[in-house]
C-alpha cells in the first residue's frame, strides 16, 4: 500500500469515526424532557351550567432533572370551584389558583417524578371545560403525550446509520473494493435513468404504438398509478369485447408489454401471457404457446385462473399434470 492509500485510508476511516461519534454522542446526550396529559369527564348538566372534573397529570420522562418548571392552566370561559394538586411533599413549590386558572412553580421535578392537578369546573358550556395548558422549564418546552418522537425510531435509524458508516469506510478503504463500489454505483445509477417513470408511460406508449391514441391520453392524464398485472386484465377483457380491429390492436398491446419491458415481475408477466392467450382463443388463433409462457412463470395463479375462467375451462385438466 503506497502512501496515497495510506493517507486516503485514514482520511476516510477519521471522517467516518468523527460523524458515527457525533450522531452517537447526541443520540446518548441525557436532557429533561416534559410532557402532560389531559382528561376531561363527560360534563353533566346542573342547575347553573355543565359540571366536569378534568385532570391533568404532568411527567419529567427525559433523563436529567426539569429545573423551574412552570405549569400553567387557564379555564377560559370556566369557573374553577375546587382543585386539587398532588405532587410529592419534598418537592419545592408554590401556586396560585383563582376562579379561572392554576399555575404551579415547582423548583424541579426529577425523572419520572410527576405532578397531578385536578379540578371541579362550572362553565355554561362544554366548550368552556377544555384549559388552555402551558407548560415549560429551564431549556424545556412541555408538549403533549402523543406529540412526542418515539425513542425506538431514534435507536433504529441510528444503529443503521452506524452499521452503513462502518461499511462505507470497509468498502472505502481498499482500492479493489472502492472501484467496485464505484461501478457498481455507476451501473444502478445508468440503471434507474433509463427505467421509465412510470408504469403508466410504458402502458400509454404501448397503445400509442399501435394506433390507439384515446387510450394513450386516457393513461398520460390518469393520477391513479396503475400497474401491469390489473391493467393487463382490463386489456384483455376489453378486448375481447371489442370489434376485430380492436382486438388485434390491443393483443398487439399486449405482446409489446410482454416482450419489450425487462424490468417487469415475472408474476405480472405471467398475467400478460395469460391474457394474450385469452384473446389469442376469442379470435380462434393458437393460443397454447401464449398460455404455456404464462405457466412457466407463475403456474400457480395461472392455475387458479384456468379452473374459474369460463373460456379457457377446456384446459383445467391439464394443469393438473402441470
Amino acid at each position: 500500500m503506497n502512501w496515497k492509500s495510506i493517507l486516503a485510508t485514514a482520511i476516510i476511516t477519521g471522517l467516518v469515526t468523527v460523524v458515527t461519534g457525533m450522531v452517537l454522542f447526541k443520540w446518548q446526550s441525557k436532557e429533561p424532557e416534559l410532557v402532560y396529559n389531559h382528561i376531561g369527564s363527560i360534563p353533566f348538566d346542573d342547575n347553573s351550567g355543565q359540571v366536569s372534573i378534568q385532570q391533568i397529570e404532568v411527567i419529567n420522562t427525559g433523563d436529567e432533572v426539569a429545573q423551574n418548571v412552570l405549569l400553567s392552566i387557564d379555564f377560559n370561559g370556566a369557573t374553577i370551584e375546587k382543585s386539587h394538586i398532588q405532587l410529592d411533599s419534598t418537592i419545592k413549590a408554590s401556586e396560585n389558583v383563582n376562579e379561572k386558572a392554576i399555575t404551579l412553580d415547582v423548583e424541579n421535578l426529577n425523572p419520572s417524578e410527576k405532578i397531578e392537578v385536578s379540578a371541579l369546573i362550572r362553565g355554561i358550556s362544554a366548550a368552556d371545560s377544555s384549559p388552555t395548558i402551558s407548560l415549560r422549564a429551564n431549556g424545556v418546552v412541555g408538549k403533549r403525550i402523543g406529540t412526542v418522537a418515539i425513542d425506538e425510531k431514534e435507536m433504529i435509524g441510528i444503529a443503521v446509520a452506524a452499521a452503513y458508516s462502518g461499511l462505507f469506510a470497509f468498502v472505502m478503504m481498499n482500492k479493489t473494493r472502492r472501484d467496485r463500489f464505484l461501478r457498481i454505483t455507476q451501473l444502478l445509477l445508468k440503471g434507474r435513468a433509463d427505467l421509465p417513470h412510470t408504469q403508466n408511460e410504458q402502458i400509454a406508449s404501448a397503445f400509442s404504438l399501435y394506433g390507439m391514441p384515446h387510450k394513450t391520453v386516457e393513461y398520460r392524464s390518469s393520477n391513479t398509478r396503475r400497474s401491469y398485472w390489473v391493467e393487463a386484465d382490463y386489456i384483455g377483457a376489453d378486448a375481447i369485447n371489442s370489434t376485430e380491429e380492436e382486438r388485434i390492436k390491443s393483443l398487439a398491446v399486449l405482446n409489446h408489454l410482454a416482450e419489450e419491458i425487462e424490468a417487469m415481475a415475472p408474476s405480472s408477466k405471467a398475467i400478460v401471457y395469460y391474457n394474450i392467450a385469452r384473446v389469442q382463443r376469442s379470435m380462434e388463433q393458437e393460443y397454447m404457446i401464449s398460455l404455456e409462457k404464462a405457466r412457466e412463470l407463475d403456474p400457480a395463479e395461472i392455475n387458479r385462473r384456468l379452473r374459474i375462467d369460463p373460456l379457457m375451462e377446456d384446459q383445467t385438466r391439464s394443469t393438473s399434470d402441470v
